[in-house]
């Protein structure tokens, strides 16, 4: 089905949104009328269960049939339900459209928080210029987003808005770009339908609009899929292999004022067991600190599948997609392909990288984390010594939680322990019985060696033994951001 892009009028978006408000058309609210607890977007083959759950009567079932569930409602009972301007505001921005007695929405709109996001339906426009919703990847992007206020910052690719709407309520002005037209459309019908005025957009291809510009943050979800394909511009690149997270990784840096963050998903064929090993290389020289977020690796049959699932619904045209996908990987000889969120920060001297495989949990915006991993690599960098290291008072962040279980063995029942944080983003380090008591007596009252000199008293350890798995656990602590440094150690001449 053809559809053309939506109109962004301000004052038809705000009388829009208050109906949405009204109606409860949250997250919460759709939960709660859905029966469901997770994804508010019910697959086709579950519509008709979500139809009966919702119910007919009220604005949130007509909202809910028209903007989620894809289903045609009554003419007069869309105008009795949600009133003659509500009607006008929607027909204004192209929302809906009429065939014979009925209204059917021309786009999917889902809360994501506070926001409320416009994107193509599943079969609207052509498949080139398809504007996606916020799905997987974007979420990663914006939890992994370091959340300073800035001057400026620049949204690379911005599809339907989603970063550059977030990213301007701690940025004064807010540049998004896209090559896609479709795509700045419904942009700019979010950043009305959210009363948001402080994005400019901007068409053109990745920096080419913002060329000779610094932002104090750049973040960007670009088409980063390895793909044979050109048939979406959210998702293909047309560069081949993993070359355009290359050179995007390779630019950004340069659009980065002294001190300014950028976030960016990248993905690259894994050669040899090292999966942080190529992005490793893309960053070397930028002058930018680097923490990189492994998200996933996986084969070849994967990536086909899952990257093909529009064409589900054809059983034939995704059986051939998918063999075209896997010659085309074996043509390049790739045999794993990995994913994951890059954080950069350009900073004067000598740049560091670090990174971690991201556990597959449930996470909310991780940006005191994501800082705090960033100090904390910098102290490291700088003192790294073990004195430097036992003289310092370190004290577990608020928030961090200790879980404790007992696993069962052929003599008896042994103890263990994880820590992780209730907050931000979800490592786990496993702890035996003395890495759980030195992590439970870091308060950042007296240096690590001292708190190492009082668990060899009360075992009647000698000292020596536990210093170097005492220093293991602070090292890993900063690492993962579990701790912070309350006081170093006094410097010597």
């Amino acid at each position: 089905m053809e559809s053309e892009a939506p109109a962004a009028g301000r004052r038809a978006a705000a009388r829009a949104a208050a109906a949405f408000r009204t109606a409860g058309y949250t997250r919460q609210g759709l939960r709660a009328a859905l029966g469901v607890g997770g994804d508010v977007i019910a697959r086709r083959g579950h519509r008709p269960v979500a139809l009966r759950r919702l119910g007919d009567s009220g604005p949130l079932p007509v909202l809910a049939r028209l903007f989620l569930l894809e289903t045609a409602v009554p003419a007069d009972e869309v105008e009795r339900t949600l009133g003659t301007e509500t009607l006008a505001a929607l027909d204004d921005l192209r929302l809906v459209a009429r065939d014979g007695g009925s209204f059917h929405g021309t786009v999917r709109l889902v809360p994501q928080g506070d926001l409320l996001i416009a994107s193509d339906l599943p079969d609207a426009g052509e498949p080139i210029d398809h504007v996606a919703g916020v799905h997987r990847p974007s979420v990663t992007l914006s939890d992994l987003t370091v959340r300073r206020p800035v001057s400026r910052a620049l949204d690379l690719g911005t599809g339907c808005g989603i970063q550059a709407l977030l990213a301007a309520r701690h940025a004064e002005r807010v540049v998004a770009t896209d090559v896609n037209e479709r795509a700045l459309a419904f942009a700019a019908l979010n950043a009305a339908l959210n009363g948001v005025e402080n994005v400019e957009l901007r068409p053109g291809s990745f920096f080419e609009p913002v060329a000779g510009e610094t932002f104090g943050l750049v973040v960007s979800n670009p088409p980063y899929v390895i793909s044979p394909e050109t048939a979406y511009l959210f998702r293909d690149s047309g560069l081949g292999r993993d070359r355009v997270s290359e050179e995007l990784v390779g630019e950004l840096p340069g659009f980065l004022e002294p001190g300014g963050f950028g976030t960016i998903t990248v993905s690259w064929v894994q050669e040899g067991d090292d999966p942080l090993a190529t992005p490793r290389t893309w960053v070397a020289g930028s002058g930018c600190d680097a923490w990189l977020f492994h998200t996933a690796t996986e084969g070849p049959l994967d990536a086909a599948a899952v990257w093909n699932l529009d064409r589900e619904g054809d059983e034939e045209a995704y059986a051939a997609a998918v063999d075209r996908w896997l010659d085309y990987y074996r043509s390049e000889g790739i045999e794993r392909l990995a994913y994951g969120a890059l954080v950069l920060r350009r900073r004067d001297g000598d740049p560091w990288f670090h990174g971690r495989e991201l556990p597959d949990r449930e996470r909310q915006d991780s940006s005191a984390h994501v800082l705090r991993l960033f100090e904390n690599a910098d102290r490291l960098e700088r003192h790294a010594a073990d004195d430097a290291l036992l003289g310092a008072s370190l004290a577990l962040v608020p928030g961090a939680v200790v879980e404790s279980r007992a696993r069962r063995l052929e003599d008896g029942w042994e103890e263990e322990w994880a820590l992780g944080l209730a907050e931000g983003i979800p490592f786990m380090a496993e702890l035996d019985r003395f890495t759980a008591s030195f992590v439970a007596a870091l308060d950042g009252s007296r240096p690590v060696g001292d708190v190492l000199a009082e668990l060899a008293a009360a075992s009647e350890t000698p000292p020596e033994r536990l210093r170097e798995p005492g220093l293991r656990v602070v090292r890993e602590l900063l690492e993962l951001g579990f701790a912070t440094v309350e006081a170093e150690a006094p410097r010597t001449a």
